[in-house]
């Protein structure tokens, strides 16, 4: 009888609890379009151990180097990296097949059937369609039919500013002005973008206009800042400082301004600081310094970095940043405990930008930020000052201080700054977080412990597992508890690393089939054990693996990480016996079971490897409307 385990529950298709991984959250910031992480620092790094031996005749690699990684290091499970199977990535190519059968819909009188097919056209534009020149051309010839229904129009309008093509703005330019507001609106953001000035006369004069909709005024001021109309500039200026008028649209004339000139606007920018009409005013005041580069421009800028509110300082910083970050490094250095999150980065940006020892601890707080996606920048961050900046003792140093303090998030991330500097005395602390509470904290230090491959803690290590393993057995832990789960993964990966034997008779009792203690700690388990008995044939052990690897007829069939896993040992294992099981279950295609099965057979035999499949072709297969496909005579 099968066992209630959280696979069968979703085979059964229940609801499940989502797997505990790191959420990365994305932050809008402050309404003048300030990005987090503008600056050139990765939030997410890639996981890599920092080799570069991967073999792209076979598609595999096994060994990894030892010299120090580019970048700072992120949990990995290195059973799936030795060997690594790279598989051809697929390919997309776009077939014009139906674009007949939708030039004869486009023909119809049915509104509804041209709006689609116009839409479906644009669409295919976007995904790469090629010989769409035609449906361009009947998209635009359907648009001189003057009683052609408004919808329609506007669909084709659309589309054809998809195409991207600039040779038509004079067709679109008089599609809006002979069809009004509502193709003008879909033209104009085009125009905009493509700094055009075909308009620049209607922009002008909508400045003035009190009768004018709020989204054509935000357009026109955009336009005319894109085309760099610097005699509209004291309209704008009247627009930016009316404190009657909406936010959006003042906010829209400072940014038009600050594109406008590179000088000048000081007086005008401090006027807005000091203004206690709005709150908003010190906001439009860094935005009308957007290109100034002027000594009282970066005063005023400084005075408003030192202000509380966050889109305020936010703003100015990041400005400062781009212009001269020395000058605000002091105010960065506090800025790090701001409450909001905007200000945090933009200070971890300034710290960055040219690192001094002073600058490590500011930057090792934010190792404990709340925010993910900064907390990790931080650690790249740490990482780099000691690779780079001759800072690798201070910020070791810094980074031991946030690790020894029971924060989760710092000890995670501090963790992953001091295993990629390879910082081996960490390990009598990691050996503390393996019984952290919090999952990420102990799956990191279970992974810490590993990349250290420091012996003397292989017995509490052992200890960890051995207990996780009890826990399992009562009830306690579960496979849908990825904290407990994947720290034994971790162990077991490092008891097979470092050849420890005596971790043998705790990993064997996951190799039978027992779908309750989950798939990637029994994956590890099977790929240890060939680790720790390679070129040994161990009877028992093999037909153990064999009987998990050929387990695929079961109502649940084994883990796919199980059954990998024993493919690659068993050929580590020197098994004979399992080349008939090998053989059924080699494949090119893929990169898991199929693979490691023809990696066994050919450290069995010798035999070399089929080559690569060609790289899988894809089309969409989602259009409204295709030709019918025939299928091939059986």
């Amino acid at each position: 009888m099968a066992t209630y385990t959280p696979r069968l529950n979703r085979i059964m298709g229940k609801r499940i609890r989502p797997v505990l991984e790191s959420n990365w959250r994305f932050i809008v910031l402050s309404a003048i379009g300030l990005m987090a992480g503008a600056f050139n620092v990765d939030a997410q790094e890639t996981s890599t151990d920092g080799s570069d031996n991967v073999s792209v005749a076979d598609g595999r690699t096994e060994v990894r180097t030892d010299k120090g990684p580019d970048q700072i290091l992120d949990v990995d499970y290195v059973m799936y990296e030795a060997p690594k199977f790279v598989s051809p990535p697929g390919l997309i190519e776009v077939s014009p097949e139906p674009l007949k059968l939708w030039l004869q819909a486009l023909q119809r009188s049915d509104a509804q059937l041209q709006r689609t097919v116009i839409d479906t056209i644009g669409i295919a534009k976007q995904r790469g369609m090629p010989d769409l020149d035609q449906a361009l051309l009947a998209i635009v010839e359907l648009t001189e039919d003057k009683s052609l229904p408004l919808s329609v129009r506007r669909s084709a309008i659309k589309t054809v500013i998809r195409f991207n093509d600039k040779s038509l703005i004079p067709f679109l330019v008089r599609q809006a002005t002979d069809y009004g507001a509502p193709v003008r609106s879909l033209v104009e953001p085009a125009l905009v973008q493509w700094k055009d000035d075909s308009f620049r006369d209607t922009w002008t004069n909508r400045l003035n206009d009190a009768t004018a909709r709020e989204v054509d005024l935000r357009t026109a001021i955009e336009g005319l800042a894109a085309i760099g109309d610097i005699q509209s500039s004291d309209d704008i200026k009247a627009i930016a400082k009316d404190s009657l008028r909406r936010v959006t649209v003042r906010l829209c004339a400072a940014r038009a301004l600050g594109e406008l000139h590179r000088e000048g606007l000081v007086g005008d920018a401090s006027d807005l600081a000091s203004s206690t009409t709005s709150r908003l005013d010190p906001l439009l005041a860094v935005a009308l310094l957007s290109r100034h580069e002027d000594n009282e421009a970066k005063k005023l800028l400084q005075e408003l970095a030192e202000t509380e509110d966050g889109f305020v300082k936010a703003a100015a910083l990041r400005r400062l940043l781009a212009v001269d970050p020395k000058i605000v490094k002091t105010v960065a250095r506090d800025a790090v405990h701001h409450s909001d999150y905007a200000v945090r980065d933009a200070s971890a940006d300034i710290l960055h930008a040219e690192g001094e020892r002073a600058d490590v601890a500011p930057l090792a707080h934010l190792l404990s930020d709340a925010n993910p996606t900064l907390r990790r920048k931080a650690a790249s961050m740490l990482y780099r000052f000691a690779k780079e900046n001759s800072l690798a003792d201070e910020v070791i140093s810094q980074t031991m201080g946030v690790l020894d303090r029971d924060d989760w998030r710092g000890c995670e991330q501090a963790t992953r700054v001091l295993v990629s500097l390879n910082y081996r005395p960490a390990g009598d602390r990691l050996v503390d977080l393996i019984r952290h509470p919090r999952g990420e904290t102990m799956i990191a230090a279970g992974w810490g412990l590993r990349r250290l491959g420091d012996r003397q803690h292989l017995g509490a290590m052992l200890g960890r597992a051995q207990e996780i393993f009890d826990r399992f057995r009562s009830n306690e832990y579960n496979a849908d508890m990825p904290g407990p789960h994947y720290l034994l993964a971790q162990l077991f990966l490092a008891f097979g690393e470092m050849n420890y034997g005596e971790a043998e008779n705790l990993m064997r009792q996951y190799v039978p089939r027992n779908l309750t203690l989950g798939e990637r700690a029994r994956g590890a388990a099977c790929w240890s054990l060939g680790i720790i008995h390679e070129g040994e044939t161990v009877d028992d052990l093999v037909d153990m693996m064999i009987e998990r690897l050929t387990d695929t007829e079961a109502l649940i069939p084994e883990y796919h990480d199980v059954r990998h896993m024993c493919a690659i040992s068993l050929g580590r294992m020197n098994a004979e016996k399992a080349l008939p099981a090998l053989r059924k279950y080699a494949t090119m295609r893929g990169d898991g079971v199929g693979r490691a099965c023809f990696w066994s057979i050919e450290k069995l035999t010798g035999e070399e490897l089929p080559p690569l499949p060609p790289s899988p072709v894809f089309d969409y297969e989602d259009w409204f409307i295709q030709p019918i496909k025939e299928k091939p005579e059986e």
